[in-house]
């Protein structure tokens, strides 16, 4: 992740923990947006859900990106990058025409 967010602070939490997820809430209470990328439901069994760090920060800006989408079939599936990329169809369009397709070479964000 250090390679996506250089010149960047990071902050590694356990969102699993009471702890970590206390550290979160207070630094989205200073934060104007929130990007996660959980599979659907997964802020809302912690806690977290949008509607619920409104409550403390009326103006929070939310993005939810997940790898099949908030809703659907495969929306309860985790998504990474390499497997999002060949179910979207970005491999097939990525690579040499008489060749195989190739592995993007540039960074997720």
């Amino acid at each position: 992740m250090a390679q996506c967010f250089s010149q960047q602070k990071i902050n590694n939490l356990n969102l699993k923990s009471d702890e970590g997820r206390q550290i979160a809430k207070d630094l989205i209470l200073k934060s104007d947006v929130l990007i996660e990328n959980f599979k659907p439901g997964t802020l809302e069994k912690w806690g977290m859900s949008p509607d619920d760090l409104k409550k403390d920060n009326p103006g929070l800006i939310s993005a939810r990106i997940s790898g099949y989408g908030q809703t659907g079939p495969r929306s309860h599936l985790p998504g990474y990058a390499s497997v999002c990329e060949g179910y979207g169809g970005f491999r097939y369009v990525n690579g040499f025409p008489d060749g195989p397709s190739s592995q993007t070479q540039f960074k997720h964000r």
